[in-house]
């Protein structure tokens, strides 16, 4: 249930899978080559899911915080929503305009069937087009986008230590406890604080490097 109706509840929901597949450990063999898992597949669809639900309830979706009392808290805490919205998108591999191309095609080649989606985005890797940005033309290659996201949910290459994933999690995090009276009981909703994200990063630095230096080992023997 949700204090915020139907759409409210599917947005929530939305935010809480999302926040708990992006948050989950991917496997990488320590090797400079990007490919995919399911469960990158995964990750991707339920961010493209959570992002198409926000888009169409922009509009017609007045959320404020859980609590909310009085009208001068609306305000305020109709901010909070738009604040982790916001926070999401900027922690996101993605531009606005990426991030905009990236949801369009990814309707248009996946459609409804949910088993079809790794073969949207063989299709997605292949486009290149035209887009604006900031009033310029820019060349968006579906590629690079989708190395990018690869590389993001592990944390390596050029996000190596960026801390971005963590901010996506906790935002998408934040935006389910807003629209949802009770939080589904997931992984990604473990209460979180500073410290402790340090210790996640500290561990995930670790294991990269310990995935990064086999790799290695495997390319100087091959």
């Amino acid at each position: 249930m949700s204090p915020y109706g139907p759409d409210g509840r599917r947005l929530g929901l939305a935010a809480v899978q999302a926040a708990d597949l992006i948050g989950a450990e991917p496997d990488w063999d320590g090797s400079a080559e990007r490919r995919w898992l399911d469960g990158d597949h995964d990750a991707l669809e339920g961010i493209m899911s959570f992002l198409r639900r926000a888009e169409r309830g922009r509009g017609n979706l007045y959320v404020f915080a859980r609590g909310c009392r009085t009208p001068n808290d609306q305000a305020a805490n109709r901010r909070d929503y738009a604040d982790n919205l916001h926070n999401l998108f900027t922690a996101l591999p993605f531009s606005e305009a990426e991030r905009h191309w990236l949801g369009f095609r990814a309707d248009i080649e996946h459609g409804v069937n949910r088993r079809s989606f790794p073969r949207a985005v063989d299709v997605i890797r292949r486009q290149v087009a035209d887009v604006y940005e900031a009033g310029r033309s820019r060349e968006v290659n579906g590629r690079k986008v989708l190395d990018a996201f690869w590389a993001w949910r592990r944390e390596v290459f050029e996000f190596e230590a960026a801390g971005s994933l963590d901010v996506a999690v906790e935002a998408l995090r934040s935006i389910g406890q807003i629209l949802l009276q009770q939080v589904p009981e997931v992984a990604s909703y473990e209460p979180s604080f500073i410290h402790e994200l340090q210790v996640i990063r500290d561990a995930r630095r670790a294991r990269r490097e310990g995935e990064r230096a086999a790799g290695d080992k495997r390319q100087a023997a091959g």
